[in-house]
Formats: C-alpha cells, structure tokens, sequence
C-alpha cells in the first residue's frame, strides 16, 4: 500500500532540540533550487551540498523551479542536520504522481537528521542524537540518524543518501501496518510513589490543586519543599476545551510546541529571569514566562533569590491574569492566570525550625528575611504551609495512600467547581475569583456566613482575606464532597492563611 509522507528535519536549538517540518514543490519554470523559512548560512548552503550529493549518489537534480519550505516559518533554522531531510524531500517531490483515486491514503511522519558531504555519504554526527528523542514526541513512524542504533525499533542508520532513500521506499510501499516510535513507552506517571509519609502535606497540596489556590511552603533545607513544588503540577485536573485552545495559540505564538495541551503545564522560574523576560519573550510580541503558565503552574523556588522588580511583575500579572508588553510601542497582551506555588528557608541561615541545627538569625534578621516577599505578595498565597523537619523512622511506618485516593478528590471537588462556574467567563476554580471579585456574589451565601462569625473578632478581615477565606473554605468542602460549608471549613482556611503576616511558626516549632 502506497502512503503519504511526511518529512521533518531536526536542528540542535537547546537540550530537546528544534523539530523542522520540511516541504518540497517541483514545478515548471526557470530552473532553480530555493529554500525559504528563515534558514541561516549553513542551511542555505545546503543547496550546494544536496545538489552534488544528489549527482554523485546517481540520482539526477530535477530542471526545474525547486522551493523547499521549512516550518514553522517565523522560526530561524540552523546548522546542518536538515541536509540529508531536504534531499529526500526533493527526492520524493520529483516522483510523485498525480492521484485521482478517492482511496484514503495514510500518511507517515519521518524524521530524517545528517549532514551531506560531496560524494553523497551521510557524515557521522552524534550531536542528532536529540533526533530520536524529537521522533518519539512528535509520533514519528520512522527516524533516520547519522550514526549507528541497535535495539531501537523504527529507527535506522543513513550511511549515505542511497540507503536512507531506500529505507524511506521500503517503509512506504510497505504492507504492514506502520507502528509509532516510542508508543510502546507510554505509562501512567506516578505523583507521590517516591515521597515518604507526609500525608498531611499530600491532602494539602490535592485540595490546593483541585481548588486552583496559590501556596507558599517554607521550611528548613532538606525537608522536602522544592519536591512538593513539583508535584502539584501533575495533581491540577486536565484543561477545558477552551483552556486547551488558549494554551495552545499562546505556545504557537512563542513558536513552540505543546506535547499534551490538555495537561496543564508547570514552569520553574529562573533566579535570573527578569520582569521583560516575564511578561514579554524573546522578541516583542512573543509572549513570556507568565503567559506560557496560562492555566498552569508558576513555580518559584527559593523566592528570596529572585529581584524585587521580578516578583512585583509576578504580583501584577498574578492580580491581573495577563501580562502586558510595550516594549514595541503598542500594548501586546496574553492571558497568565496561573497557580503560583513558592517555597523559601525560614531564615537567612537555614536552621530556624531544624531539630539538628542552630539558628544563627536574630529576630530582626528573621523579619527582614521575610521583608524581602513583601506582605503584598504573601497576602497572594491563599495557603501558607510550614513543612517541619519530620523523624524518618516514623515516617517509614506510615501507610502510603495510593495516587488514585488523591486523583479521584481532585476530580470530584474540581468537577463541582465548573458546575458552579460554568456560565462565568475566565472562571472554573474557586481559586480563582480573584481575578474576577465580583463572582463573590455567587459564594454569597458563605460570605454571609463568614461575615456572622468574624462579626464578633477583635481583627475583622480585609477584602482581599475576605475573598481568599471564602473560596479556600468552599473549596474544603468541595475537596470533602459536601454542598454546605461548615463553621471548622472556616477556621481551617483561616489556619491555612495565618503565617507570613506576623505570625511565625518558628516561635512554636519546636515546642
């Protein structure tokens, strides 16, 4: 059976590589061989290359008009590896044939990676080996290489360019029906399988993820913050139809490309990543940092390290839901409504809190350690949660619930919430009605009783504590499956809520 093809073309741009689509049309005219696509000097000079090795391999270069396109477009391409894939795709150009025939035809992805010399062999490169990787995501059903590969079903060696035409031929008029590369990997990611014990931190962490709540974790060094950063990623339920369809335009934008667009993404912040490279990307109008979360994670790990300036873009974008560049002249925006997650030391020196470590800070050190997130910021986090320095050997006794028992919560409680929002813009998770206040009208009801039980406290709550309280107590009860929100629901968010503004655990940590 005769299929449809599909070549791409892979170039070293970064540890995963850039994947290149690679086009070729041969029409009547003026001879002459084109490539377009924003292709640098080296790939330009792939015409020469390919036309000699395309001579010497006994192939004949087609008299007529040739324009090769490499995709995506407004991508620059560079290096040498697209050689071996803009010959074959010339070579495939010339022998097509018209097809009248209303049979489905099906088409096959091929990765093809390796430079040309002269007399037509393929030139060893193991700098494409970040090709085999590329073919796995983009569901390749075949993968070319510049250098030798065992064991390594639909991937083949290119000597030379005869033996990777005849491989591309013999894959195409095959019968058998063509398998994709990397498919027989495919497995359930595990999310708490290597975390010890730390119930109480898991429940936290799924009701924070099912109900789309910022959280800021602090603790020594050592007991576990930056691995409970990582996890809440893989715990945010899967996007709507609609969530897909934006972070998707948005990473298209960035000439990126999302692997699973319906699982929500999760960003690490670089400590030297600055507010233009947040709200605004490599050119001006490329979306940055922010916008890529869309929908997702912000991680800040040891928010202490990173700029003022860096975390006042970072509140802005977080009370806004979208960045804004001006960079151009003109105002580019994108949507960035994320769930920021951050964790830090409790104090300059680390052992504040630490059964085995003394704490070097004085009081006033320790205020200003935690001066330096502001109470703007901290008053973002819907969640402030101390992590303690735990016994390890009490922790191996612990009976570890399965990722299942967290995953099925997450789904009930977040299933609740688009019900609940299903006819409010921009809005699925309780979590987020701050970017839109005036939702606060459909919780009126726990409002109101919110509003009876801190009507007799000495420190009655500002609005933005009002709002945090409210939605985070609504969502314990989403979190437990129950429609009414109970007076513990309250007090329970509110001990969620009461470190970082004066409040320091340290003073009882030990205790």
């Amino acid at each position: 059976m005769r299929r449809n093809l599909k070549i791409y073309g892979y170039c070293n741009r970064g540890y995963d590589g850039q994947t290149i689509g690679i086009e070729c049309d041969v029409r009547n005219g003026f001879p002459g061989f084109d490539i377009i696509g924003l292709p640098d000097k080296a790939v330009t000079e792939s015409k020469d290359r390919v036309k000699t090795a395309l001579r010497n391999s006994g192939f004949k270069f087609p008299q007529s008009r040739v324009l090769v396109s490499l995709s995506p477009a407004s991508v620059p391409k560079t290096g040498s590896l697209l050689d071996l894939g803009i010959a074959l795709s010339v070579l495939f150009a010339c022998g097509k044939e018209a097809d009248n025939s209303k049979s489905e035809r099906k088409t096959v992805k091929i990765m093809v990676a390796g430079e040309l010399a002269l007399d037509g062999n393929v030139i060893q490169n193991s700098s494409a080996l970040g090709a085999i990787q590329a073919s796995e995501k983009l569901g390749c059903n075949l993968c070319i290489v510049p250098f030798p590969i065992q064991g390594k079903p639909g991937v083949a060696e290119a000597v030379n360019l005869t033996s990777a035409f005849l491989h591309c031929g013999e894959y195409l008029n095959s019968s058998d029906e063509p398998v994709i590369i990397g498919k027989f990997q495919e497995s359930k990611q595990s999310i708490f399988e290597d975390v010890i014990g730390m119930n109480r931190e898991k429940e936290i962490l799924s009701m924070a993820a099912s109900g789309f709540h910022s959280m800021l974790i602090f603790g020594p060094p050592g007991v576990g913050k930056t691995m409970l950063s990582g996890k809440i990623g893989k715990l945010l339920p899967y996007l709507s139809e609609k969530e897909t369809e934006e972070i998707t335009r948005i990473y298209g934008c960035a000439g990126l490309e999302i692997t699973n667009p319906e699982c929500p993404v999760s960003r690490i912040v670089s400590h030297d990543c600055s507010p233009i490279q947040f709200t605004g990307g490599s050119n001006s109008k490329s979306p940055g940092i922010g916008a890529l979360c869309h929908s997702g994670v912000l991680v800040l790990d040891e928010i202490t390290k990173y700029s003022p300036s860096l975390l006042e873009s970072v509140k802005e974008t977080y009370d806004k839901g979208i960045t804004a560049s001006s960079r151009s002249g003109e105002e580019i925006t994108y949507p960035a409504r994320f769930l920021m997650i951050a964790n830090l030391n409790p104090c300059s020196c680390g052992g504040l809190g630490s059964h085995s470590t003394v704490c070097t800070c004085t009081s006033q050190k320790i205020n200003n350690h935690w001066k330096r997130l502001g109470r703007p910021l901290v008053e973002r986090f819907d969640i402030r949660l101390p992590v303690p320095e735990y016994d390890m050997s009490k922790l191996m006794e612990t009976e570890n619930l399965p990722d299942s028992y967290y995953l099925e919560k997450i789904k009930i409680s977040a299933d609740r919430q688009r019900i609940r929002y299903k006819k409010i813009e921009n809005i699925n998770f309780n979590g987020e009605i701050h970017f839109v206040p005036a939702t606060l009208d459909i919780l009126k009801k726990e409002t109101e009783m919110y509003g009876k039980i801190r009507s007799n406290a000495n420190n009655p709550a500002n609005a933005r504590e009002l709002i945090s309280i409210v939605a985070l107590a609504r969502t314990i009860a989403d979190y437990s499956n129950r429609d009414e929100v109970t007076e513990e629901d309250f007090s329970k968010a509110e001990k969620l809520r009461k470190y970082g503004n004066g409040d320091f655990y340290w003073k009882v940590m030990n205790m």
